[in-house]
């Protein structure tokens, strides 16, 4: 029964056409893809969008709302109105971006833009569970004979309590953002890439310019690198400048680059650029930072904390295996740094405060 349910979620034509049917299309033989694409574009994806507002219906209905409930809010109308045109999106959205990869690989496109474009339709897939997961419970709530509550606003530790009692706002998480893009477009637009290969991470350390071993993490070569460590970057940077302080942040940052270039230029003879070593820094430092700090967190701190450390593991994974100018021994290396520090960095006592405070009041609720 579990299982016919699970096949009833408005999202599961979402997951056809996103991750079933590309992967079908991708084990195909080569002389039967273009007809994949074909099936994918013209009629899964239209099919897909039909059967997802006919099942997102069905699942509401479901949850069956008496006469006398309160009326839904002007949130949950948002919410579900974004969810039906998001699943036409994703339902379209998956097979062109399979059409586009397939265009890619004939036209020169490298393996990791062609992983990365296939990969867009699920992240627009992950935001459409959260939506869904939002709407589901506006209802049921309001089939229980409860007023709407306004859905809650985001929080950087996943406790709302916490963050007012820490005060701290993730400015200098968007400071680092605007420096790594601005010199990575600088260092890309100059004439010849002059500026990129003065930065970039390579043997030429080993002979006197001995800079390269801090500016390699500061600059990319790829629009497609730099979008893959922001997406790392920002899963844990911000937990990290609330919880231990924009100096620590910027600190380890900078500290896990030169970690991450060292580790690379140790045991990789190529060229080193991206700043995803100083993200493996920052995702270490958070993980055994939750360690030594478990019996103080919250626990929607510390389930956030476990579930983005997971998210920027898994896509420093992607870039190690798919950006040419990443690697595992970087990464590895950054890590090690990043987790040395969680082990050595102690919160202050004003943190240490707000998070047994946060904890107590989490717990008796």
């Amino acid at each position: 029964m579990s299982t016919l349910r699970a096949l009833r979620h408005p999202l599961v034509p979402v997951v056809l056409v996103v991750i079933v049917l590309p992967a079908a299309t991708l084990l195909a033989p080569a002389e039967q893809r273009v007809a994949w694409l074909f099936l994918n574009f013209l009629v899964a994806g239209p099919l897909a969008a039909v059967a997802s507002a006919v099942a997102l219906r069905r699942a509401l209905s479901r949850i069956p709302v008496p006469p006398d409930a309160p009326g839904s809010s002007p949130q949950e109308r948002t919410v579900g109105r974004l969810l039906r045109w998001l699943l036409v999106l994703v339902t379209l959205l998956g097979p062109l971006t399979m059409y586009l990869a397939a265009l890619g690989a004939q036209g020169g496109l490298r393996r990791h833009q062609i992983a990365f474009l296939c990969l867009v339709p699920f992240f627009f897939t992950v935001f459409g569970w959260r939506l869904w997961s939002d709407l589901a419970s506006a209802r049921r709530r309001r089939a229980q004979g409860l007023a709407p509550l306004p859905f809650e606003r985001s929080t950087w530790t996943g406790d709302a309590r916490l963050d007012e009692l820490l005060g701290r706002k993730p400015r200098m998480t968007a400071r680092l953002v605007w420096v790594v893009g601005f010199v990575s477009a600088l260092a890309f637009l100059s004439p010849g890439h002059a500026i990129l290969a003065q930065l970039a991470g390579n043997e030429r350390f080993w002979h006197g310019e001995v800079w390269r071993i801090a500016t390699a993490s500061l600059v990319h070569g790829e629009l497609v690198a730099l979008a893959v460590s922001a997406l790392a970057f920002f899963a844990v940077a911000p937990l990290v400048e609330v919880l231990v302080g924009p100096g620590w942040l910027a600190a380890i940052f900078l500290g896990g680059g030169v970690a991450a270039t060292g580790a690379h230029l140790a045991f990789v003879p190529a060229s080193y650029l991206g700043s995803t070593g100083s993200v493996a820094a920052l995702t270490g430092l958070l993980l055994f930072f939750a360690v030594r700090q478990h019996r103080r967190l919250p626990p929607p701190t510390a389930r956030r904390i476990a579930l983005h450390g997971l998210a920027a593991v898994l896509i420093l994974a992607f870039a190690g295996v798919l950006l040419p100018e990443a690697d595992t021994a970087a990464h590895l290396g950054g890590f090690a740094f990043g987790a040395l520090a969680g082990l050595l960095v102690d919160p202050s006592k004003a943190v240490r405060s707000a998070l047994e405070k946060a904890r107590d009041e989490a717990l008796a609720a």
